[in-house]
């Protein structure tokens, strides 16, 4: 169930948009317990940060899509939005209690991204969206006192295996070819013939895999940032938790994956900035310590 307006408008192919119309605090009320979930009073200044980057975020997306019926998808395209459902007391208080509070930079309103896990790690923004050089989110070292800030994470560290048909499959989902995918090679291939290499060939600042070559039959590819992610998901089609990773081989058939982080690892890292607010850092602490040099302001 979603508060404010429900409005239609046609879309391509003869569809329809469905869109829901309301204020921007009415809005952050859907998205912020969507984006960082949590009941416990002991994050509620991170909660509050949250908050924050989110209307910042809202804010900057409003009319940022010309030729379409509204200003912010519900989905990882933009922000979560889950309606009245997903409202919580803390959260809710969060968004009263910061109302109208934004981020800015040299005077204006400051694009801002985050994620749930570094992995320990900050990465420069740059490295991840292209066309987003932001001084205030260079890559560090993220930590309090002596252990990595977002160290509670269930992703803090992780491990994934692919055997070598997971790594056929993904190279046919990706590059539309395959050879045990290929119905006219022979069921009885063997196939400790087929070499199958994977080659880190540099990594970023914050010592994410920039650039990964794929050697495969006769294809030769090489794949850099968020693609890296894409390609090595399983199942195909989503992304590997996080770039900052290595392989280690187990066995002749089986790849391991061992990574740190949840997510691109740009800007506020949600747990740690939860870990902040319950060693008693206050939400203007976590903002200036994962944008440096930006500056609240009440907006309205």
């Amino acid at each position: 169930s979603y508060g404010g307006d429900i409005l239609f408008f046609p879309a391509d192919e003869g569809g329809i948009y469905l869109v829901n119309q309301l204020p921007m605090e009415e809005y952050l009320l859907g998205v912020v317990p969507a984006e960082i979930y949590t009941t416990e009073e002991y994050y509620a200044e991170a909660v509050k940060a949250q908050a924050i980057c989110a209307r910042t975020y809202a804010l900057l997306r409003m009319g940022s899509k010309p030729g379409l019926p509204f200003d912010v998808y519900s989905s990882v395209q933009d922000q979560v939005y889950a309606g009245l459902e997903r409202h919580r007391p803390l959260s809710d208080a969060a968004i009263r209690e910061t109302r109208g509070v934004i981020l800015t930079y040299q005077g204006r309103p400051a694009p801002v991204y985050y994620h749930s896990t570094c992995g320990g790690k900050l990465e420069r923004s740059v490295n991840v969206f292209p066309d987003s050089d932001y001084v205030y989110m260079p890559a560090s070292t993220d930590a309090v006192k002596d252990y990595f800030s977002c160290s509670a994470s269930s992703k803090f560290r992780w491990v994934e295996r692919r055997s070598l048909a997971q790594l056929d499959t993904l190279f046919f989902h990706y590059f539309g070819k395959g050879i045990l995918a290929d119905s006219t090679r022979p069921a009885f291939t063997d196939t400790t013939e087929l070499a199958f290499t994977l080659r880190i060939v540099d990594r970023t600042e914050s010592g994410r895999v920039n650039t990964l070559e794929v050697i495969y039959a006769d294809t030769s590819a090489l794949l850099h940032g968020t693609e890296v992610r894409r390609f090595l998901a399983w199942p195909p089609g989503g992304y590997l938790p996080g770039g900052l990773f290595y392989f280690a081989q187990t066995s002749d058939s089986t790849l391991e994956i061992r990574g740190g982080g949840y997510g691109h690892g740009v800007g506020m890292c949600q747990w740690g900035a939860m870990n902040m607010s319950q060693n008693g850092f206050k939400y203007y602490h976590i903002l200036s310590k994962y944008y440096p040099g930006t500056v609240l302001k009440r907006n309205y």
